[in-house]
């Protein structure tokens, strides 16, 4: 270091400025880099997280509007329940087409199956007993209900 003491004052003190301009550039242009990442990760989370939740979303909310109108044909034995059915059934699969278009990645695309197997099953059993109401078998509609 004995040529930092050969050096004289004022180049110490513009070689001292020196060092801290030149920290805080590249502090800087890390926290551009930072924001950028953030923004890109921020831009991820907004199109695909948050796609596959509204669509998640609607396929809930399908599901559950399909819920008591079996229940309501079976009271008043009406078949505008049955065609509002109809009309929530093919909500829900246009819904969960939406949700099987996403990218997303196989732990997800597993779940939306298994939503689908467990779905088709769930709408046979329905029809099996709207089948059983339609025919006058009110009982064993009720009891498989």
């Amino acid at each position: 270091m004995t040529w930092w003491r050969r050096m004289g004052l004022s180049p110490r003190i513009f070689g001292i400025l020196f060092l801290l301009l030149c920290t805080t550039f590249g502090m800087g242009l890390t926290s551009i880099w930072h924001v950028d990442q953030f923004n890109k990760m921020l831009s991820q989370v907004i199109v695909e997280h948050m796609a596959l939740l509204q669509a998640s979303r609607e396929i809930e909310t399908e599901l559950t509007n399909q819920k008591g109108l079996a229940t309501y044909f079976f009271l008043d034995g009406d078949t505008k329940w049955l065609n509002e059915l109809a009309l929530h059934r093919q909500a829900f699969l246009n819904s969960l087409n939406k949700a099987q278009a996403i990218d997303q990645n196989p732990a997800q695309k597993d779940l939306l199956d298994q939503i689908q197997g467990k779905y088709e099953k769930y709408v046979a059993d329905k029809d099996r007993v709207i089948e059983l109401y339609q025919k006058g078998d009110r009982s064993a509609g009720e009891t498989l209900h």
